[in-house]
């Protein structure tokens, strides 16, 4: 920090690249924190450590620009340095200026891997390890102490939404904390004013 404080400048290895290829598309109810979890669970944290994130696939160009959000901001979580997901024309078009962003055709990867997330189920990722990611099933009648939902990587509008419709008639028990924080001031305007 005093480096670049003193000369304005900073040293920064270019990572290594690993590309991602999601096959096939996820059931209706699997939302892209759901599709994350699970590429990270085959990912692990040594594969991805201080390398880029590329992915591709009729999944990714289908992603609004949250839903691109979340997969994105979840690359720190298996060690990555970044992730990119191509940019799509028509996602920004509201912005001026945006020039079209991709891999050049002779990009070279360190990795290719190719994901098939056609049969995923809902995932949840255990303590300690967001690529420590299982099917919700396989975790169905364990007590659990807590539940957060939120910020840029699962705080979306549509995340909440779907959360409060689960939650819909029953209660939460009192030695459950569950926290819940959108990922930004418009989505908690956009919940208060529905009601949610």
């Amino acid at each position: 920090i005093a480096f670049a404080f003193n000369t304005g400048k900073t040293w920064f290895e270019i990572p290594n690249t690993i590309r991602v290829n999601i096959k096939n598309m996820p059931k209706e109810n699997i939302t892209p924190k759901d599709v994350i979890l699970f590429i990270l669970s085959k990912l692990k944290t040594k594969e991805a450590l201080g390398h880029c994130i590329e992915y591709y696939g009729d999944y990714i160009d289908s992603l609004s620009l949250s839903g691109r959000i979340t997969i994105a901001s979840m690359a720190t979580e298996a060690g990555a340095i970044i992730s990119f997901l191509p940019y799509k024309k028509d996602l920004l078009k509201k912005i001026n200026n945006i020039s079209e962003l991709k891999a050049d055709s002779s990009a070279k990867y360190l990795k290719e891997i190719t994901i098939d997330i056609k049969d995923i189920l809902p995932q949840v990722a255990l303590p300690g390890d967001p690529t420590n990611a299982l099917p919700v099933t396989s975790v169905k009648g364990k007590k659990i102490d807590s539940v957060f939902l939120g910020s840029c990587t699962n705080g979306r509008y549509e995340d909440i939404l779907l959360f409060s419709n689960i939650l819909k008639g029953k209660k939460i028990s009192h030695e459950v904390v569950v926290e819940v924080v959108p990922a930004t001031m418009s989505v908690w305007k956009e919940l208060l004013l529905n009601g949610i």
